[in-house]
């Protein structure tokens, strides 16, 4: 409505018909010329306002009012230079107004000047060159759509930028008038290849938000102004930019093209820049928008998701210690199960009596640069010096506390080591097989071959240990092998730290 009010003003004038009561006066060569200019007389117009200014060079009325006679003229560098002149000696009150109608005169001129370069350019055959004039021109004046038509046909037509040519044309529709229609049957016509062209850039769309970058999506809701999904991206993107006047502006234009209260609750990014800004006007238009039901709910997800992202932030910094406390865990359970094996319970007396004592092998187990050591431990004569002191002149009866040694035709006396990752062992308690010996006899006589690579560790519960300790040790290994298939493992690391 701006615009057409300044184009009435340069093409009829200000309405005034009063005739010069002053010939030689420069408020009354004003207002002569503002008469010729009502009757179509912009040259005679001109002459008068030239003469004010001589009268009275510092008054605003000569320039402006000769800036629209040459205007019409169609003198659009003196009408620039004139309307400028005015502006400079243009009062609080007056400066508005002028500012406009210079700004429009100047739009004129550099329309027409980029016009004549389009022409020339044609002229040359310089495609490229005379499509980005006629576009330049038919921005700098949106009426006139033939100007518009020019640069969208040279965009589609010769340099297959369909995409260019597309948003030239919807400008042209919106602006109405002749050209409207024509803009309007180069778009269906070429309907199925502007398709085309949107999916395929709509696979970008993460690469869009990623960047924040709006310069493709913004070109594309230009040619496609009726697609929902681009002013949903648009406010996305423009929400992790905060800037809260755009983001407002494309959910307007996506509501009116119907998004649904559904369609906004998965924009996740304008939910969180409501929940970070409390925004007034973000609310505010969701509340008018879908009303104030609806405005509740989408407070209370709000809050929901921030909850969410605070407890997402304290996982993440729990992450950094997760490993400590693994290695620290891990230490101690092997602390406490060292403990455990190496340790059993005092010799006994069987069941058979006092002539025959129970003893247990002792197990070590250590934790060696990440790995395990599992130590058997056979020291005859230690053994021997120990029990014989306590009960002299008995008979001593041994157990192992391994099975399945086959590289061994006999039992040797030496530790054993076997390193180890506890996953790939079976942990079981079971009867024990006898290994007799005493103090005549130098040699085991093992009851079975056993393996040396060991797959199974089998824990004696007759041989010292009793059954709280027993599942206390299975309890310890079941922990060590999780905590190593958890491994560095952030989601398992913290279930087995938070579990009982």
């Amino acid at each position: 409505m701006k615009m057409l009010i300044l184009r009435i003003v340069l093409s009829v004038g200000l309405g005034v018909t009063a005739v010069a009561h002053a010939a030689d006066s420069a408020a009354g060569l004003v207002q002569a010329g503002r008469a010729k200019l009502d009757q179509g007389d912009p040259s005679g117009a001109l002459l008068d306002f030239r003469h004010a200014i001589t009268a009275d060079p510092q008054s605003s009325d000569g320039y402006f009012y000769g800036a629209i006679a040459s205007y019409r003229l169609g003198n659009l560098d003196e009408a620039a230079s004139l309307g400028d002149e005015a502006l400079q000696r243009a009062n609080g009150a007056q400066a508005g107004r002028i500012r406009e109608v210079v700004q429009l005169i100047k739009q004129k001129r550099t329309a027409a000047t980029k016009l004549s370069e389009g022409d020339a350019a044609y002229g040359d055959g310089l495609m490229a060159k005379a499509a980005q004039a006629y576009a330049e021109a038919f921005a700098a004046d949106p009426s006139s759509g033939e100007t518009g038509l020019k640069a969208a046909g040279l965009f589609a037509d010769r340099l297959n930028r369909l995409l260019d040519a597309a948003v030239i044309w919807q400008q042209v529709v919106q602006q109405g008038g002749e050209s409207a229609q024509t803009a309007n049957d180069e778009l269906s016509r070429r309907h199925t290849a502007l398709v085309a062209l949107l999916d395929q850039a709509l696979r970008r769309e993460s690469a869009w938000r990623r960047s924040r970058d709006v310069a493709e999506p913004l070109r594309l809701a230009q040619a496609f102004p009726d697609h929902l999904g681009l002013q949903l991206i648009l406010a996305g993107i423009y929400s992790e930019r905060r800037e809260e006047s755009q983001t407002l502006e494309h959910l307007k234009q996506a509501s009116r093209l119907g998004m649904s209260f559904e369609d906004f609750v998965r924009q996740d990014a304008v939910l969180a820049f409501m929940g970070e800004r409390s925004s007034e006007p973000l609310s505010t238009f969701v509340n008018d928008a879908f009303g104030p039901d609806r405005l509740a709910e989408v407070r209370d997800r709000i809050a929901h998701a921030a909850a969410e992202q605070r407890r997402l932030a304290e996982q993440k910094a729990e992450e950094g210690t997760l490993p400590a406390w693994r290695d620290e865990e891990r230490n101690r359970l092997v602390q406490e199960l060292a403990q455990l094996l190496a340790n059993p319970e005092p010799v006994r007396e069987n069941e058979f009596g006092k002539r025959w004592i129970v003893y247990h092998t002792p197990i070590r187990l250590s934790l060696q640069q990440g790995e395990y050591q599992l130590t058997s431990v056979y020291d005859r004569d230690v053994e021997d010096t120990s029990l014989r002191a306590t009960v002299p002149n008995v008979r001593l009866q041994k157990w192992f506390s391994f099975a399945r040694f086959t590289q061994l035709k006999q039992v040797s006396f030496e530790p054993l080591v076997f390193t180890r990752r506890l996953l790939d062992l079976k942990i079981t308690f079971t009867e024990p097989r006898l290994v007799w010996h005493d103090k005549y006899d130098r040699h085991a006589k093992p009851a079975e071959s056993y393996s040396q690579t060991l797959t199974e560790v089998h824990l004696y519960t007759s041989a010292g240990w009793e059954d709280a300790n027993a599942k206390r040790i299975l309890q310890l290994f079941q922990r060590l092998q999780q905590l190593d298939a958890a491994g560095s493992d952030p989601v398992k690391l913290r279930a087995l730290k938070h579990s009982h």
